[in-house]
C-alpha cells in the first residue's frame, strides 16, 4: 500500500494518467479538472488524517 501512496504522490504518474486519458477521447480540460479535484480531495484528507509514527 505505501508503494502505491509513493507512486501517487509522483507528478509522472499524474502525467501519465492524463496520457492515458487523453487516449481514451476525453478532452484536455476534463483530464485537469480531475486531477485538480483529486488533488483537493487528497489534501483535505491528509489535512484530516494522523501524522504517522517516525521510524
Amino acid at each position: 500500500m505505501n508503494y502505491l501512496i509513493a507512486r501517487i504522490k509522483e507528478p509522472s504518474t499524474w502525467t501519465a494518467l492524463g496520457a492515458i486519458g487523453l487516449l481514451f477521447g476525453f478532452p484536455p480540460g476534463t483530464i485537469d479538472a480531475v486531477h485538480m479535484l483529486l488533488g483537493g480531495v487528497a489534501a483535505l484528507v491528509g489535512m484530516l488524517l494522523p501524522e504517522g509514527q517516525a521510524q
